[in-house]
Parts: structure tokens; sequence; C-alpha cells
């Protein structure tokens, strides 16, 4: 815990691209409080966005990164942080119109109008947006990479190559985004399953989840042949060990994320269910009086 909180790497492009996210996003709170309380985003989204970008540094730039390399446990942990925590953060945050305000309002202006004008951005990102914020296509897109990364060719060429490797994580991180955006809104994406529908997305996310750390969990036999390759001091613990602790890593955090989230679901479908019913009298006395009015 001390090496976490202390020995950070500080590798240019992530920080980069942490503080200037950091930056767009605090540029549009700040003019959105300027503009009145109305386009404004909530304090609470803001914290969630910061811990979001915190969750991201953890994963990538603490000594939690260079434990990666011995101890498939901690890789493990490394990319549940990056799929069931940072995106989920990122999201509450509403970060899509603070980071937009953030651009000059002239460059927004000139950008806007020239898209008006042409209609080939338009019917790009109509296509485009049609496909990749669909359901189905983004937990296709989810389960299929998340799969192929953790094959033992692709799991043992990421931890040969540096490059590799932060294609790696950079693909986690936008498939998971894809992913958890057909359950959180983050306007003007709005997701297009309703509240129950939501949840069974989720319940089968988890059971995947599941299916893929028991898969680890009961493993007769090491997978990846870098960490069965790896010298270990007596009393080490063996690579299999280390193999099913990566399992339970994948395994138990996934289905906590997973479980609060559907019980957060329910609660907003029933608070919904039961405002829809509250209102229901002063629909009827609202038509009644309208039905009273035309007869008179």
């Amino acid at each position: 815990m001390g090496n976490l909180l202390t020995d950070w790497q500080f590798e240019p492009v992530v920080f980069g691209g942490v503080a200037l996210a950091a930056l767009l996003y605090y540029g549009g709170f700040a003019y959105s409080k300027r503009h009145g309380s109305a386009r404004g985003v909530a304090w609470w989204r803001a914290a969630c966005f910061g811990l979001g970008l915190l969750a991201i540094l953890v994963a990538l730039e603490s000594s939690l990164d260079d434990l990666a390399d011995t101890r498939l446990w901690a890789h493990m942990v490394q990319h549940e942080i990056l799929i069931m925590v940072a995106p989920p953060l990122l999201l509450l945050g509403m970060p899509l119109l603070p980071m937009w305000r953030a651009v000059p309002l002239r460059l927004r202006r000139s950008t806007l109008g020239w898209t008006m004008r042409q209609r080939w951005p338009r019917r790009l990102w109509h296509t485009v947006g049609a496909w990749l914020l669909a359901p189905i296509p983004a937990f296709v897109l989810f389960v299929a990479d998340f799969s192929l990364w953790h094959h033992p060719a692709l799991y043992d060429a990421a931890l040969a190559s540096q490059n590799v490797h932060s294609l790696e994580h950079l693909t986690f991180l936008a498939t998971a985004l894809l992913f958890w955006v057909q359950v959180i809104p983050a306007r003007p994406v709005r997701p297009r399953l309703g509240y129950i529908g939501r949840t069974l997305y989720l319940g089968v996310a988890g059971l995947y989840s599941s299916l893929v750390g028991g898969f680890f969990m009961f493993s007769v036999a090491p997978y990846y042949s870098h960490y069965a390759a790896l010298e270990r001091s007596a009393g080490d613990m063996s690579a299999l060990v280390d193999q099913h602790l990566a399992g339970a890593a994948m395994d138990v955090p996934g289905v906590i994320v997973f479980f609060v989230a559907m019980c957060a679901l329910l609660w907003l479908w029933l608070g919904e269910d039961q405002r829809a019913a509250a209102a229901e009298p002063a629909r009827l006395t609202t038509s009644r009086a309208a039905v009273a009015r035309a007869r008179q």
C-alpha cells in the first residue's frame, strides 16, 4: 500500500491525456456556473468525473502497473479498474457537454456552422452512432475485446510489448465506455433500454464476468507463459495460485459493481412507477375538468 501511494511513473502520454480531460471538464464546469444553474453541472457529477480520472491514474501510473509484470492478480485488478470503475465514474460526470463548453465560443460556433452546412459529417455520425451506441453491438464489442485480450497469445504479446500493452488498455477503456453508456445516461447520449432492460443487460454481463473469473479460479495449469516462466523465490506463490487469485480479482469486484448498479436501476424504476401512480389522480382530475368545460 505504501508503494501504491508513493511509487508513480508519470508517463507523459497518460498524465497529459488525463490532465487535458481534467482541464476541459473544469473549463466547461466553470462556464456552466457563470451562465446560470440551469446549465450547470452538479458538484457530485464533477466529483465522480475526478474520481474516474484518478482511477485511470491508479491503474496505469501507480506501482500497480509494475506489480502487474510479475503478478497476474495485480494485472487483473488493473483491468477491472479500467473496465468496472473508471468508465461508470466518468459517465456519471456527464463529461460531453462540459468538455464541449470548454471550447472557445467562436470555435464552437464555426464548427457547428460547418457541420450544419455539410451533410456527410451528420450522415457519418448518425450511421456510426446508430451502430456503436446500440445495446447489442456495444455488448458484443465489450465481450469480444475482453475475451480476445485474455487469450494467452495476445496476453503474452501485450506483456512483451509496451505499445501492444497500451493498445490493450486503450481498447478496454473504450469498449467499457460503450458498454456502460448503455446503462448510464451521459447527455446528449441516452440509453435506448428502459430500467428493466438495462438491469437484464447488466445481469447477462455479470454472468459472463463470473464465468470467465471461474475459468481462472478453477484452472489446473497456468495459462500464460510469461508468468509461468518467472523465477520465484522460496515461499512465494506459484503461478497457478497467482492465477486463482486473478480469477477472484476478476469475479468478485465485477459481481459487486454489477449488483450495485442493478439495485440502483431497480430503485429508479420503482421510483418512476410511484411517481406515475401519484400523477394519475391529477391527470384524471384535469381530464374531467376539461370534459366539464367542453360540455358547458
